[in-house]
């Protein structure tokens, strides 16, 4: 075993009364943090909540002012599109004619699936093709 049987049954004794000194000093310790974070958090919950509160109602207000300022826009609008129509019928009686010669030929499908060992495609649907064409992957 060992030549000095007493040194390590000090040393044992020492290492135990230490760590159970350590252990009285946490214990009765952390009573008194449970207790201070406790009242932290009431105290934070309940501000970080009114914040939030308050943040939330200035968003709403904020969204329910732009869609007022959109319906404007858009009763705008539509009353410059009436005169602008209007204005087209007093000047110009005779109808715009569409020069249907440059069709547009659009593919049934693009093929988008992503190969090995060759070039990316483009998944980009032709102008004028947005409703006929699909994108298959």
């Amino acid at each position: 075993m060992s030549r000095h049987p007493k040194k390590l049954a000090i040393m044992r004794t020492g290492t135990i009364f230490v760590v159970i000194v350590v252990a009285i000093f946490w214990l009765s310790n952390i009573d008194n943090n449970f207790a201070k974070n406790k009242e932290l958090n009431k105290k934070t919950n309940q501000t970080e909540w009114q914040d939030l509160k308050d943040s939330l109602d200035e968003s709403v207000k904020g969204i329910q002012e732009s869609w007022e300022k959109i319906d404007e826009e858009k009763k705008v609008l539509e009353n410059a599109k009436v005169l602008e129509n209007t204005k087209d019928v007093i000047i110009n009686p005779e109808p715009n004619i569409v020069d249907d010669t440059t069709s547009v030929e659009c593919p049934e499908w693009i093929n988008c699936m992503p190969m090995i060992d060759a070039e990316p495609t483009s998944c980009q649907v032709p102008v004028g093709c947005e409703g006929i064409t699909q994108i298959a992957y």
